[in-house]
């Protein structure tokens, strides 16, 4: 019995993973979010020098900047932190240290700020786009990581006071007809609309659903039903624990799936359904 424990035990092991979520804000400030299906027990995890918005969940103890997990499965903490980062003249550089690497199975996600431009691709890694985002993937490294990227300039020079004056009333002109157009096809439409909302709704969700992990579809799937929810009623509605459903509905927020505003004491959920085509992951 003893040797069929310890052969149990080796296989857990083997299939332990860890995924790294680091979330690049225009200001450099990096919100990560880090997961392990399984670790050892007393394993320490050295927290940067400087951090706010520490979440530790269930099976870890903070002592000083060192983590401590004190169980050995579903461990999850998040924090958000500026010392990865640096920034000389345009180019931005991000460091994931390797320190931060525990377990043989690992992937990590780099999502940009909007408009950003990488420099530089490590080995093992690819980039897609996604609303308007670029995401980094890397899987199975046990070596630091080291990116670096720049913002696209955009052009912010006014225009003149005719410039502007010819662009608006061509503005309003075009707006007028536009509406005037669509009046008049609002009536046939409607019926239209009301034989297929189900069916668009169900055919919008599917096809996101390859996009999507699990928990970020049980969500978008109960909230089609209630476009309009709180967060409270979706940890009855899903049993996700406090710590996953923040983190889903994050990820949800950042593709432009949903829309989170505090009314109150309330965090509302509003639901956004399918982003524009031309920004579908790849």
């Amino acid at each position: 019995m003893l040797l069929l424990g310890i052969l149990l035990l080796l296989i857990a092991s083997a299939h332990a993973f860890q995924e790294i979520d680091a979330t690049i804000e225009e200001t450099g400030e990096v919100h990560i979010t880090i997961y392990y299906s399984q670790t050892t027990p007393q394993v320490q995890f050295q927290l940067p020098e400087t951090y706010h918005d520490l979440e530790l969940a269930q099976g870890t103890d903070l002592r000083g900047n060192e983590v401590i997990f004190t169980r050995a499965a579903g461990i999850e903490l998040s924090f958000t932190t500026s010392t990865i980062t640096s920034k000389s003249g345009d180019i931005w550089h991000i460091t994931i240290p390797e320190s931060w690497w525990s377990e043989e199975s690992t992937n990590l996600v780099i999502t940009f700020p909007e408009n950003a431009i990488i420099e530089t691709i490590p080995q093992n890694a690819s980039v897609h786009s996604f609303s308007g985002k670029l995401i980094l993937t890397s899987a199975n490294t046990q070596e630091a990581i080291d990116v670096r990227w720049a913002i696209s300039p955009t052009n912010n020079t006014p225009p003149t006071i005719a410039i502007t004056a010819i662009i608006i009333i061509l503005g309003a002109l075009f707006l007028f007809i536009v509406v005037k157009r669509n009046d008049a096809k609002d009536e046939k439409n409607k019926d239209i609309e009301k034989k297929q909302p189900k069916k668009e709704e169900k055919d919008e969700l599917e096809e996101m659903k390859h996009l999507l992990t699990e928990n970020e579809y049980t969500i978008l799937r109960i909230m089609k039903q209630n476009k309009n929810t709180t967060q409270k009623k979706l940890l009855e509605e899903t049993l996700l624990p406090k710590s996953t459903l923040s983190r889903t509905l994050k990820k949800l927020e950042a593709k432009q799936l949903i829309i989170t505003a505090r009314v109150g004491m309330n965090k509302r959920i509003l639901y956004q359904g399918k982003p524009n085509p031309a920004k579908k992951e790849t």
